[in-house]
């Protein structure tokens, strides 16, 4: 068993569940012996350590807890820090897009034959990733077929990426939300396109997810012209 004390190196640090295993009467009659035994000559921040995890033991879950030791304080904040980055080693961020006004982009380079344009374009911006929206409106139903694009920082950039590496822009997942809820969802094809086909008229958040930023587009209105 690791010695848990801190009698002969100041700086090492206890073996908390050690402790915790002899407090409760989980270790074996010689780990126990010797847990004992290791503890009558412990240092100063183990006997405080200890007589804190007893107090913990005895208050339940209702009474107020007295402040730990500084020493079993900054433990505990460490295990729970390095229990979140392993947990979470990349944390996706989330960033709200702007709706950009700025000459047009040269499309050309990345978008596959066959693609549409339309007028009702909106451009979006957030995080160093563009997203062009295309609406049509659908005179049979009055719903709405949306061509949209997503650019990884600018076009020249996203041109190098996807020759250097095709698939780059490939399976961004683009969702549309109403009302918080998921309405329906596209994936993007190596140019970064993908598109949504009669959707009924109504206000809407589209969320686009690269795996490296999360990019909402909040109350994006499908609604014919007056």
């Amino acid at each position: 068993m690791t010695d848990p004390t801190d009698s002969n190196d100041p700086t090492k640090s206890p073996d908390v569940a050690a402790l915790v295993d002899w407090l409760d009467g989980r270790l074996n009659e010689s780990d126990s012996a010797q847990m004992s035994l290791a503890l009558e000559n412990a240092g100063q921040a183990t006997q405080a350590l200890v007589t804190w995890l007893r107090a913990l033991k005895q208050a339940g879950r209702i009474a107020p807890l007295a402040t730990p030791p500084t020493r079993a304080h900054n433990l505990a904040i460490r295990a729970f820090a390095e229990r979140k980055s392993a947990l979470h080693p990349n944390p996706v961020q989330r960033l709200v897009a702007t709706l950009v006004q700025r000459p047009q982009p040269r499309l050309s380079a990345l978008r596959s034959a066959g693609a549409r344009l339309g007028t009702n374009r909106l451009t979006y911006s957030a995080g160093g990733v563009d997203v062009i929206l295309d609406f049509r409106a659908r005179r049979q139903d009055g719903a709405f077929d949306l061509d949209g694009q997503v650019f990884v920082n600018d076009v020249a950039e996203a041109t190098e990426a996807a020759e250097a590496s095709p698939g780059t822009l490939d399976g961004i997942v683009v969702l549309l939300l109403q009302d918080q809820v998921e309405y329906t969802f596209s994936k993007t094809n190596e140019f970064g396109e993908f598109s949504f086909a009669a959707v009924p008229p109504g206000s809407y958040t589209m969320l686009v997810i690269t795996g490296t930023v999360d990019i909402e587009i909040p109350a994006l209105l499908f609604s014919a012209a007056p």
